[in-house]
């Protein structure tokens, strides 16, 4: 399986409250408790915040260093140019930029800019 994969906190907080809950489903955690051992399935740390009033998905979350993906040199550089991107549309379209209202977007589509080498 290719990969890694870089996913938000939103496709998280809805599998656990809604799609896939633990005491459910607990084979669909397992197999992505292995893709996180695989390197497979990463999120930024940024996501971590997100996951906040949550605190059993936070507790599990935390017990799963490898699940975070560090911003490394070449990761900054393709968040850059996601956010300079960014920044040039809103303004074709005379919408205010709001990075401050991103959260760990950009980050999440940066992942895999860079993995794709653009």
């Amino acid at each position: 399986m290719a990969g890694p994969y870089c996913i938000d906190a939103s496709a998280i907080i809805h599998a656990w409250r809604d799609l896939y809950r633990p005491a459910s489903f607990p084979t669909f955690w397992t197999q992505i408790d292995e893709l996180i051992a695989q390197h497979v399935l990463i999120v930024p740390e940024d996501v971590r915040q997100e996951l906040l009033g949550l605190p059993d998905l936070v507790a599990r979350a935390d017990a799963r260093d490898a699940l975070f993906g560090e911003l490394d040199q070449a990761l900054q550089q393709s968040l850059r140019e996601v956010l300079a991107d960014l920044h040039a549309a809103m303004g074709e379209q005379r919408l205010p930029f709001l990075g401050r209202d991103l959260k760990a977007d950009p980050v999440v589509v940066a992942w895999p800019v860079l993995r794709a080498g653009h």
